[in-house]
């Protein structure tokens, strides 16, 4: 099934009138599915200047830094469409750094938590706006979804500046060993390792106990 035919079936449902349906929908994908095939989540997805590059790169032997996300190891819910962009990045970067490795380009990944950028704000505005748009949704998730509605204010409090990811991308750069993977900020490199470890049943369950702490502090 390509993407028009998902897109579709998304919007027949809709027009047999079930709005939670058309609800958990959102809710699942952050409303990814009604976007255009170039829009949100496949401009997510591309590496097409890293491509247009590579001959250059392989000419001088360079180097390629990309900057994912801790998201890219572990996905807490209302955020699949974000998280599945980072774990394709993921896996283009491992397949970067073995396609390239006989070119003699070294491929790092950064893998920051939160950063103070603008996505928080407009997180916010995404939001909002869905819940305008399919006031269903917030019925349908309840307590889950509020906690996660605060998460942009949790980032632009507790987020490390930009300077920093700048300062190590040109470490990395200059590195005679660059690593594969770098964790970024004090909750990167503690939740990387901490839901590595955990089994998936444990791991479900300490984030659904964080969002209902979440929800209670509200």
């Amino acid at each position: 099934m390509n993407s028009d035919e998902i897109r579709a079936l998304s919007f027949a449902t809709m027009d047999d009138g079930e709005e939670l349906a058309r609800a958990e929908i959102y809710g699942l994908l952050a409303r990814l599915w009604f976007s255009p095939p170039d829009d949100e989540l496949m401009q997510q997805f591309k590496v097409a200047v890293t491509q247009a590059l590579l001959p250059l790169l392989r000419k001088a032997r360079g180097r390629i830094v990309f900057v994912g996300s801790y998201s890219g190891r572990f996905t807490f819910p209302f955020l699949g469409g974000y998280a599945a962009s980072k774990h394709a990045l993921e896996a283009v970067a491992d397949a970067f750094r073995l396609e390239l490795r006989p070119s003699g380009i070294k491929v790092s990944l950064l893998e920051p938590g939160a950063i103070k950028t603008e996505i928080w704000r407009k997180a916010d505005g995404h939001h909002e706006a869905l819940l305008r748009e399919v006031p269903a949704i917030e019925a349908l998730y309840g307590d889950s979804l509020a906690a996660m509605l605060d998460t942009p204010k949790l980032g632009k409090a507790t987020g490390i500046a930009p300077a920093r990811v700048g300062k190590l991308i040109a470490g990395v750069l200059q590195a005679r060993f660059p690593r594969a993977r770098y964790a970024v900020g004090l909750d990167a490199k503690a939740m990387i390792p901490f839901f590595w470890l955990l089994p998936t049943f444990l791991a479900d369950a300490v984030i659904a106990l964080g969002l209902r702490v979440l929800a209670r502090s509200r």
